[in-house]
């Protein structure tokens, strides 16, 4: 599916020295521009760029040295350029020095000599004016200024790139085009007033290193609206916790005052206030004053929750939230959104063109049975059809919160038309502030997020037109064809995954899913448009940025031939072919694809850090955090794939012969393809237990004796596990049991409940764990998972389990982690997100070693 593309912009600016596109336009630009051009700089013509420096700015605190230190770099960065197109110096003036200068004068931000204020009085303070105007003598000059200093540092940042050609295509200077000339020429005559943009918020996290102001996006200098997790900001424990211990959340019979660290720290999440407390609407005032007294352009104030649970579980809270009333999941909106109401009047009453905002997250994420006030903005927090329509009636402004990782994917993920889509729709529905995650790598994420920088400044923009203009300063005018075929390919690709009401831009740990409408025949195709690139690009910057995308490009192309060989051993195993020599033969091989994989990996994705792929939200890059952050699960579906196909042999061996003629078969490809003697000696083990049970490795399995009291117990036994918990507990039980007298039991909400222990398997063993369970569930599920933190990354295999109203058994087999030695495993049996009342139950428990390596 592919909606009609918005209609080209269309605008009564155009410069006939230009390229078609132009960066950050939108249709409420005024420009008035000659034919005849200027030039400002070259060999016969000096240029100078005058700022005016405040008097006293040497004791300025606070926003007044904030807004300086913009307006002055952003001068600075606009000499610093002309004067690298032309290789002249280009210098700084205060506006002491203006008279007597030959030099041709551009005034930056707001001066004594030149400019109109009324020309700023009716833009947004991140809109601006370029226009030709007279210095002190009377000759040609140019003024670029904003309202403010934001303003001027987005003017400074269009006019580098729609009068003087500059891009930024990625961070460091590789990201930079800056073209070479002799003179810098302008027309003649501008009057151009730019009233804004159309999102008054645009900002991502995770550029790593691109400054985020010269694709006039917002950075920290610049955001206008709070949003994000923020009551430990408004209550901070070290100002009222020792006088306000009410405000802090009930819990377990008590008051938890969150506490310092051993560093003095106090920690931002894992707890909320007492929505219900009396003073909590009077402090949120207080901390509202403090914020627009700093900061007189913000427009809204956060009262979103802090990330995780910790919610005050006191008798009001619960009463105002209707908790405990038969439910599902924990939901504390009810107290919550009272507790915002109540602050969105005050503040109404005292600041009446400021907003409340806040992300509908974790236990308040369901919508509260009564409406908000017309100035509470939600900003939208998942799938926008979806969260729009759960709010109809609630709220009546919006911002939108989105996910556009990159992080974690080898596919490019690219969907700059559907972004569109999305942003038009909420736009009309209101929506005037945008802030995502992005976390991408540059080798292929450059190009949507300049789209998308674009999008949120005219959200009707030429979308193909703005991708052309990247790939051009990028990759050349030579390759950028051939790479428009290339990133339109993966953009099907991603259309493919779309519906109506679905955009699903991303996800986080994406995994084997990222493939899951990727082809043989997609890459194939896009091998040829990236060897088409290669050949056709010219220039050692082009082509070095050319080469992270096609270093990207093979990381992801060698991931998907581990994944195509899964899947073709997946299907075969449904129905084995009579010839299974060539099947055994791709199975072997797939041994040889990781490995190479790596070494690619340490070869050019390592070096080139995020300029290639982005792997680590914390700044790591190694393959620990490409494992971990990819989230794949290829050798537990190996292990599947393998496993079914040789276990469809395997009964096609003993109804044709013997037992022993059986056995012989597998031991023989044993020796024919030693990768595979884990699986094949698997196989051997089976068919000699002939369907009896194997050694136990699990003591206490039937949970018959107690619980290990101290996590040291966990290696023999069972434990508790707990994360993120409400009111979970796990226990015996000897109500029902599936073997025995006694079972487990893991009652109640969390992320979390249940059990954990350790267990010490060799590594590249083979294993055999089963269970029985039973579940009792209004929402959540149950769920069995390994846990292993290794030099390769995480190991978190996790296996969800079909709700079952009676005693149902439950097996799989894995590959231990690890190439040598034993290692140390953690094994759970656990319900997740379940509600208050909800109960699962785990019964004889089994672990059974099927195939030990040597010196395992």
């Amino acid at each position: 599916m592919r909606p009609a593309l918005a209609t080209a912009l269309t605008i009564a600016c155009v410069w006939a020295a230009q390229a078609q596109f132009r960066p950050f336009d939108n249709a409420r630009v005024r420009c008035d521009e000659s034919a005849e051009m200027r030039v400002i700089l070259g060999p016969e013509q000096d240029l100078a760029v005058v700022v005016q420096r405040p008097e006293g700015v040497e004791q300025f605190e606070g926003r007044a040295r904030r807004d300086w230190s913009m307006l002055s770099s952003a001068g600075g960065r606009l000499a610093q350029y002309l004067g690298r197109i032309t290789g002249r110096e280009v210098r700084q003036l205060d506006v002491s020095r203006v008279p007597g200068t030959d030099a041709f004068l551009v005034f930056v931000g707001r001066s004594d000599w030149v400019g109109d204020d009324a020309a700023l009085a009716g833009i947004d303070a991140h809109g601006f004016v370029i226009r030709s105007v007279q210095d002190p003598a009377g000759r040609p000059a140019l003024w670029i200024a904003g309202p403010g200093a934001a303003g001027t540092v987005f003017a400074v940042n269009y006019f580098l790139s729609n009068y003087a050609g500059v891009r930024w295509v990625m961070p460091g200077e590789l990201g930079e085009i800056v073209p070479e000339r002799e003179t810098v020429e302008i027309p003649g005559q501008i009057d151009l007033i730019h009233p804004g943009p159309d999102f008054l918020l645009r900002i991502w996290s995770g550029t790593a290193g691109l400054d985020q102001s010269i694709w006039l996006a917002d950075t920290g200098a610049t955001v206008r609206f709070q949003y994000h997790h923020n009551l430990f900001r408004i209550f901070p424990p070290a100002k009222y916790g020792e006088h306000y211990p009410d405000l802090y959340p009930w819990s377990e019979g008590r008051r938890h005052v969150p506490q310092p660290d051993a560093d003095g720290n106090y920690p931002n999440s894992a707890w909320q206030i007492c929505f219900s407390n009396p003073h909590a609407p009077d402090l949120a005032m207080d901390y509202a004053r403090e914020v627009f007294a700093a900061n007189p352009e913000m427009r809204s104030i956060s009262l979103s929750v802090n990330d995780s649970h910790g919610y005050c579980d006191c008798e009001r809270c619960r009463e105002l939230s209707g908790v405990g009333a038969g439910s599902g999941a924990r939901s504390y909106s009810g107290a919550y959104y009272r507790f915002v109401n109540e602050v969105a009047r005050r503040l109404k009453a005292e600041f009446p063109d400021k907003f409340v905002a806040f992300l509908p997250y974790g236990m308040v994420s369901a919508p509260p049975d009564f409406p908000l006030e017309d100035n509470v903005m939600m900003f939208v927090f998942g799938e926008p059809y979806e969260i729009l329509e759960k709010w109809v009636g609630a709220v009546s402004r919006y911002g939108y919160y989105q996910w556009l990782y990159g992080m974690g994917w080898v596919v490019s993920n690219f969907w700059p038309h559907a972004m569109q889509d999305c942003l038009q729709m909420l736009y009309d529905r209101g929506a005037r502030a945008f802030k995502g995650e992005a976390y991408c790598g540059w080798g292929w994420g450059g190009p949507k997020l300049w789209a998308l920088a674009n999008t949120l400044w005219d959200r009707d923009v030429d979308i193909d037109a703005c991708l052309m203009d990247y790939y051009q300063h990028a990759y050349g005018p030579e390759a950028a064809p051939a790479v428009a075929r290339f990133m339109a390919r993966w953009e099907a690709i991603y259309e493919r995954r779309r519906t109506d009401r679905e955009f699903l831009f991303t996800r986080w740990h994406p995994g084997n899913w990222q493939f899951e409408q990727v082809t043989a025949e997609d890459y194939a195709a896009l091998r040829a448009h990236m060897d088409a690139a290669l050949a056709a690009v010219q220039g050692e910057g082009n082509r070095a940025r050319l080469e992270l995308m096609l270093r990207a490009f093979e990381q992801g192309e060698m991931v998907f031939g581990e994944f195509d060989t899964v899947r073709s051993l997946r299907q075969a195993a449904a129905d084995p072919p009579e010839e299974t020599e060539p099947l055994l033969a791709m199975a072997a091989e797939y041994h040889a694809l990781a490995p190479a994989r790596e070494q690619h990996f340490r070869d050019y994705i390592e070096p080139a850090r995020y300029g290639s792929l982005y792997f680590d939200v914390n700044g790591a890059m190694s393959l620990a955090t490409y494992y971990s952050t990819c989230g794949f699960t290829y050798p537990l579906r190996y292990d599947e794939a393998l496993d079914g196909l040789m276990g469809a042999l395997t009964d096609r061996l003993l109804a044709d012969g013997t037992a022993v003629e059986a056995e012989a078969y597998w031991n023989a490809v044993a020796d024919r393809y030693p990768d595979l003697a884990p699986w094949a000696g698997t196989q051997v083990t089976l068919i000699g237990a002939d369907d009896e049970p194997l050694p136990n490795l699990l003591t206490n399995g039937s949970f018959e004796e107690p619980l290990a009291d101290t996590e040291a117990g966990y290696g023999d036994n069972w434990g508790e596990y707990l994360n993120r918990n409400i009111n979970g507990a796990a226990a015996r039980d000897d109500s029902t049991a599936s073997d025995g007298r006694f079972c487990g039991t893991a009652r109640g909400a969390g992320d979390y409940v249940g059990f954990r222990r350790s267990v010490n398997l060799a590594a590249g063993g083979r294993y055999r764990l089963s269970f029985d369970y039973r579940t009792d569930q209004s929402t959540g599920e149950a769920r069995c998972w390994f846990y292993m933190n290794s030099p390769r990354g995480i190991w978190n295999p996790q296996w969800t389990l079909d709700p079952a109203d009676e005693w149902t058994g439950y097996g799989l087999t894995f590959t231990a982690p690890g190439d040598e030695g034993r290692v140390g495993v953690t094994l759970g049996l656990t319900a997740r997100r379940q509600g208050d009342d909800d109960q699962v139950w785990f019964d004889n428990a089994r672990l059974e070693e099927l195939y030990a390596p040597e010196g395992g």
